[in-house]
């Protein structure tokens, strides 16, 4: 083999955040500030057997192998394993010996990852876990990094557990103390826990009872005396050390926000990239940030981004901030259009029946769009589809700006995407829940939904806001007419248009479906059988796996095209569709409810009735979906109190009795309060349905299967206009409402009768409680469960820290 150019060393790397960071090591190499040349790695484990075979599957990586990035592929990355335990001086000396006789110039990266999570609390528990956590970590450390050539990176793989804020204020201070002084300090530090622990009295001398925190507080610790000591011999060796994330792993049981790969990102970085020559620091989500956070002023803080879910977002990446932002920022557009569409037709002199058939049949066309763009998403790649439906976003603006002929925006609608009702139908929402699905973990699901839900919702209403005073101001304008200044803001719905097609291009790779080799890249690792039913649990059917199925690249190779609407629906599995034709069926009855009386419609009710100003209008449509934004913040956490099912259908109800009477008050201002606790609690249930359906469906199936809730869903909502329309054409648009609300009444009812005992959602909503906190807290939960029978067992012990990082 060619002498390598650089040298890395990977601890704790057969499996979990470890052999990620190994794989994105040879991944980002070639791109890197550091590529000159071959590259060799060394994956370390304790068992051999499994290094051989963590080596092995890397070989075996679909991505590695499109990537040509291996020296057997093609390039010049190769990947070796080497036998090291941590726990054990010699093992570390032999280590160390033999690099400095294969690598005699030196190593050019280390990064410790190796550590354990044992369950249970005693004094035992925490010895075994200081001995690998903080003084095995501390003597690779340093055995290692003298063999760092100038320039190199030691990377420790820490944990935001261990962040002080759980300590009293004297341990707090002596932990600042010790990292600003020498390693014994902070050696002092673990021993005096030690013995605190073992007198049972940890509390009291402002420990928490927490061994894995308390373990990777040290790490921290000393990683930042020496960096402050390596410094002073200005070899310019970077020393930082980072926490990872809340990482789907085998050893957290499918818990986390993020895959290995996301969780290796930071510390590859560190390892690779260019940080600014920065070093002694703590780093997570690829930044530095304070090591000791909490303070009086900053805990509400903390409070709400934990217990509103912001911390899932945060978690989950880049992408989830994307599809929010895109989401909110067409349904900006959809609320500017929504508040005047049907105004704007009556400006046009269109009859009654024109306008409910308008809607109508622009459903019908969001239908056939949604439906195929959400078939071919997976196969053609999900973000290509998105592109393409801002792009006939921005088709359908600009032909409503333009032109006033009736047939014409009827073409436009149905070909290209305009919300006739000011709801999200067309290609966006089946796919963007889908990979919102793909990048969390079930217990961040509904966290992440329930912005994404939310914001959206802010959008709606700071469209309908920008609307009214946008025609009020226009109009005071010379020269504007009606017709011109609803023409204007057709130019603001294209505009946005191109901002939601921008910011789908920043979108990364991970959105895409896996392909079926590549799952581990990609998939979160708790989604396969995770989702057990109670019909499952009492011995009815079984899922079948999905290595069992055929993938999506096979069945696109073997069938037509006019099968791929049956070959789609014939691979969702008989469990997932035992449930969803009875969700389908609901969904279908409070679908034809939402499109008897949309909120364009009910806005031109209020005005036909009421003859309020545009901005009036404008203003509680806004407010509607203000209070529909608040209360769509709470649907998380209520989730994690009372389940999915409970927040779906006890929410709904209020909005779905203020829809029932709708149409009997004869004044403004009843009118307008029904309308704000309609809107106000109805959005609260969308969040916890979308979690519900990715939860009892397979990863592979969930763009299929949104796609096709969707299409149901518009093909119900589509006959409701027309009806509405006619209804309201002999001057009975209250029965549309009285029709409407008694509609989603059932829907109501039947939600809860035939979901309400389902075992997964207790999964969904309990375990969002169990698991979605800050690392700290879910490490401390992990450290006071009974201690195992062996401390060694590998259920308990693992070579990558796939815990809490």
């Amino acid at each position: 083999m060619t002498s390598p150019a650089r040298v890395a060393a990977v601890t704790g790397a057969n499996k979990g955040i470890g052999l990620a960071i190994v794989r994105n090591l040879a991944l980002q190499y070639p791109k890197s500030p550091l590529h000159s040349g071959p590259f060799l790695i060394y994956l370390t484990a304790r068992s051999a057997e499994r290094g051989a075979e963590a080596v092995q599957a890397l070989n075996d990586d679909a991505q590695l192998k499109q990537a040509k990035v291996l020296a057997r592929d093609g390039g010049n990355t190769t990947i070796t394993f080497r036998e090291l335990d941590i726990s054990r001086t010699e093992s570390i000396q032999d280590f160390s010996a033999f690099l400095k006789q294969q690598h005699p110039n030196g190593l050019d990266i280390v990064i410790n990852n190796a550590g354990i999570a044992l369950q249970g609390f005693d004094a035992k528990v925490v010895q075994e876990t200081l001995k690998t956590n903080y003084y095995g970590t501390l003597e690779a450390t340093q055995d290692l990094l003298p063999l760092l050539k100038n320039g190199g990176r030691l990377v420790n793989v820490s944990s935001m557990a261990g962040q002080l804020n759980k300590y009293s204020e004297e341990i707090r201070n002596a932990f600042l103390q010790a990292s600003k002084t020498d390693v014994a300090a902070v050696t002092t530090l673990m021993e005096k826990f030690h013995a605190a622990v073992a007198e049972g009295k940890e509390k009291e001398a402002g420990f928490p009872s927490a061994a894995y925190a308390v373990s990777k507080a040290g790490e921290t610790a000393y990683t930042k005396v020496i960096a402050m000591e390596e410094a002073k011999r200005n070899r310019g060796v970077l020393i930082n050390a980072c926490c990872p994330g809340y990482v789907k792993t085998d050893m957290t049981k499918g818990g986390g926000a993020k895959t290995p790969d996301q969780g290796a990102q930071t510390p590859v970085m560190l390892a690779l990239h260019d940080i600014g020559g920065r070093t002694g620091g703590f780093w997570q989500s690829e930044r530095e940030i304070e090591w000791m956070v909490t303070t009086a002023l900053t805990k509400p803080f903390r409070w709400f981004y934990k217990e509103f879910g912001l911390v899932s977002i945060h978690e989950t990446g880049r992408n989830a901030y994307l599809i929010i932002l895109a989401r909110a920022c067409r349904m900006f557009a959809y609320g500017t259009t929504s508040l005047i569409l049907a105004l704007f037709f009556a400006e046009l002199q269109f009859s009654d029946f024109r306008i409910g058939l308008f809607m109508t049949l622009t459903l019908l066309g969001d239908v056939l769009l949604g439906l195929l763009l959400t078939l071919i998403a997976d196969r053609f790649g999900r973000r290509k589809i998105l592109f393409f439906g801002s792009f006939l976003m921005v088709l359908s603006g600009a032909a409503f700006a333009i032109f006033e002929n009736f047939w014409v925006l009827l073409a436009a609608a149905v070909v290209g995407v305009v919300s006739a009702t000011g709801g999200d139908f067309g290609p966006f929402r089946a796919i963007e829940e889908s990979v919102l699905a793909q990048l969390t973990g079930r217990e961040a699901r509904a966290d992440v939904l329930a912005w994404y839900v939310t914001l959206s919702t802010v959008g709606s209403a700071g469209g309908s806001e920008a609307s009214g005073r946008i025609v009020n101001a226009l109009l005071e304008r010379e020269g504007w007419t009606l017709v011109d200044v609803y023409l204007a803001l057709f130019w603001l719905f294209t505009v946005m248009g191109f901002v939601n097609a921008a910011l789908v291009l920043l979108l990364t790779e991970a959105c895409e479906l896996p392909r079926a080799e590549a799952e581990y890249a990609q998939v979160a690792q708790d989604e396969r059988g995770s989702v057990e039913l109670d019909e499952h649990n009492r011995g009815g059917v079984v899922q079948p796996s999905l290595n069992s199925l055929p993938s999506s690249q096979e069945r696109d190779a073997t069938n037509p095209w006019w099968r791929k609407l049956t070959s789609s629906f014939s691979a969702i599995s008989p469990p997932t569709r035992s449930v969803m034709y009875k969700l389908w069926t609901l969904l279908a009855i409070d679908s034809i409810a939402d499109g008897m009386v949309p909120y364009s419609l009910t806005n031109y009710y209020i005005d036909h009735t009421f003859h309020p100003s545009v901005a009036f209008l404008g203003d509680i449509t806004s407010a509607a979906y203000f209070l529909g934004a608040i209360s769509a913040v709470f649907a998380g956490p209520l989730a994690r109190k009372i389940g999915l099912i409970h927040t779906m259908v006890f929410t709904h109800i209020p909005s779905s009795a203020a829809v029932l009477v709708f149409g009997l008050p004869t004044n403004l201002v009843m009118v307008v309060m029904l309308l704000l606790v309609r809107a106000g609690l109805n959005n609260m249930d969308q969040a916890p349905r979308s979690a519900f359906i990715a939860a009892v469906v397979q990863p592979e199936e969930r763009t299929a299967v949104m796609g096709i809730t969707n299409l149901l869903r518009t093909l119900a909502a589509m006959t409701g206009p027309s009806v509405t329309g006619v209804l309201a054409g002999s001057n009975k648009f209250w029965v549309a409402f009285f029709v409407a609300g008694s509609f989603r009444l059932a829907y109501d009812v039947g939600l809860w009768g035939m979901f309400r005992n389902l075992e997964v959602d207790r999964d969904e909503g309990a375990l969002l409680a169990q698991h979605g906190r800050l690392e700290d807290e879910e490490t401390h939960e992990l450290d006071r469960r009974p201690a195992p029978l062996s401390l060694a067992s590998d259920d308990f012990v693992d070579d990558s820290v796939s815990s809490k990082k």
